[in-house]
């Protein structure tokens, strides 16, 4: 898709048209997505795990917050790039705060605000987020357009957050972004990970001070499936929470079990 420039407010009301038309029947589209605009940051699309659709993120830190948001349980659904309709909406409210109006560039058009995340938890909760890097908050501009989005949220009655990059670059956000990848169910039948995770469950008692890859090996041999298959069944499962672990320790095989925080959820 061609960047968007020139927009005029046909264009962009355009845009709204549709995309109402689509929340309307059920199917979510984020208002921009990676082919859009142009962005300083690491552009990225993937497929979502609870969604089931492709996610566009305009940055790398919008992604790693996302992998966060998708390991939440009370996390159910996760839109990015959410819209704040109608238009008429933050323009009253730019006025009331005495705050200039956003414009797509190098037009008098007033821009469709966005939201990084609009999420929904399990107890029928919204919660509304903003990604950005600390070092921009630095700029006056950035700090109105939060506090514009902000107010939007108040109004709608929803609680929003702003999140900083050096709250998302830790270590529990690379833990969860190696995990991710093996989220989908591995090739081996549900015996076998059911076989697994007992015959793990029970090494963990007598070999946790073991190295936790000595631990995988010994059970890819009593299973016999190689070594690459048994680890990829320890990684989906502690993406599920089937074994917990500790998420702020980096997920090294050659700690022990112990070292990892490794316990066998029931």
């Amino acid at each position: 898709m061609k960047k968007r420039k020139n927009i005029t407010i046909d264009d962009r009301n355009r845009w709204i048209t549709k995309w109402e038309k689509e929340w309307s029947a059920g199917k979510y589209e984020p208002f921009i997505k990676t082919g859009d605009v142009a962005s300083f940051g690491t552009k990225h699309k993937c497929q979502g795990i609870k969604s089931k659709r492709v996610h566009h993120f305009l940055s790398k830190n919008e992604y790693l917050f996302f992998v966060l948001l998708e390991f939440q349980p009370e996390v159910i659904e996760i839109y990015e790039q959410f819209p704040l309709l109608p238009v008429t909406k933050t323009l009253l409210i730019s006025e009331a705060l005495e705050i200039k109006h956003p414009r797509y560039i190098r037009t008098t058009t007033n821009m469709v605000l966005t939201t990084d995340f609009l999420v929904k938890l399990d107890s029928g909760e919204w919660k509304a987020y903003s990604v950005k890097a600390a070092k921009s908050m630095g700029s006056k501009r950035t700090v109105q357009k939060q506090i514009m989005e902000k107010t939007y949220w108040e109004f709608q009655g929803i609680d929003w957050c702003l999140v900083l990059d050096r709250d998302i670059k830790t270590t529990a956000s690379a833990n969860l972004s190696l995990l991710r990848h093996y989220a989908s169910p591995p090739t081996e039948s549900s015996e076998i990970i059911t076989s697994w995770k007992h015959i793990f469950s029970k090494n963990l008692s007598a070999n946790n001070r073991y190295q936790t890859s000595e631990i995988i090996r010994k059970i890819s041999e009593e299973l016999e499936i190689h070594y690459a298959a048994s680890s990829s069944i320890f990684f989906h499962l502690l993406w599920h929470r089937e074994i917990g672990f500790e998420l702020n320790t980096p997920i090294e095989l050659e700690k022990t079990a112990s070292e990892l925080g490794i316990f066998v959820s029931d």
